[in-house]
Order: structure tokens, then C-alpha cells, then sequence
């Protein structure tokens, strides 16, 4: 099993600027450490990006996300810490597994924990091959 919490992108107003080049040398060190593992992974990942970014894409490309095979809805699980939208619209958080695992099922949790995220919880089965 893995955790990683990546880095956040720099993101600025005035100027306009983004910055993602430590959160992917990041993801690079953690894509090689899981490639050459011979061993069943799972990533759990505070991973800083969107499903819609490279990033993303990247990490699809080894292991499987278990909120696309299994989830209901967006996925969102960071709340805007603005009382004037008390509902979450980003999703960062992940479960990801390499191919010995299926997401069976996956929820968010906003009833647990005090964080500023909300928790995934998934269930992954174990898949035999003969």
C-alpha cells in the first residue's frame, strides 16, 4: 500500500500563473517506485489534481481508479473553505489499484473525521486467477 500526498500546484491570480512541475516530479518518483514493485499496489492519494489533467492520466495508465469503475456522481471530496458554498466541488482524493484488485464498491464519507477533505472508503476484492 501507498499514500502519497504529492505537492500542490502554484497557482496565482495576478499574475496568472500555474506551476505543476514539482507535484508531476513527484508522481514520476512514485509512477517508477510502483512500476518496478512486483507487487500487488494499492495507492491511496491526496493527489493535488483533477481527472481532467495529465496527472491524472498518467497514474490511470498504471493502476485503476476505483471512483471511475465503481463511484456515483462526481467524486468530490474537498469543500471550498467558503461558508458561502458548503458543499464540496473538487476532487482530489483517490484510491487506485493495480489489476489483482476490483472495486466492488466506494463511497464518500461526510460524516467522518475532521479534516478539510472528506474520506473515501472502498472495498476491493481480490481477483484469482486460475
Amino acid at each position: 500500500v501507498y499514500v502519497a500526498y504529492p505537492k500542490r500546484p502554484i497557482m496565482t491570480i495576478r499574475p496568472l500563473a500555474y506551476d505543476d512541475f514539482a507535484l508531476k516530479a513527484g508522481l514520476e518518483s512514485l509512477k517508477k517506485a510502483i512500476a518496478e514493485d512486483e507487487s500487488p499496489a494499492i495507492l491511496l492519494c491526496d493527489c493535488n489534481f483533477s481527472p481532467a489533467s495529465e496527472s491524472y492520466d498518467a497514474i490511470d495508465a498504471l493502476l485503476a481508479d476505483a471512483w471511475k469503475a465503481k463511484g456515483f456522481g462526481l467524486g468530490f471530496t474537498v469543500p471550498i473553505s467558503n461558508n458561502d458554498i458548503p458543499f464540496p466541488v473538487v476532487r482530489s482524493d483517490y484510491i487506485w489499484h493495480s489489476s489483482e484488485f476490483a472495486a466492488e464498491k466506494i463511497k464518500i464519507s461526510t460524516q467522518l473525521g475532521s479534516s478539510d477533505h472528506y474520506p473515501l472508503r472502498a472495498e476491493l476484492g481480490w481477483i484469482v486467477s486460475e
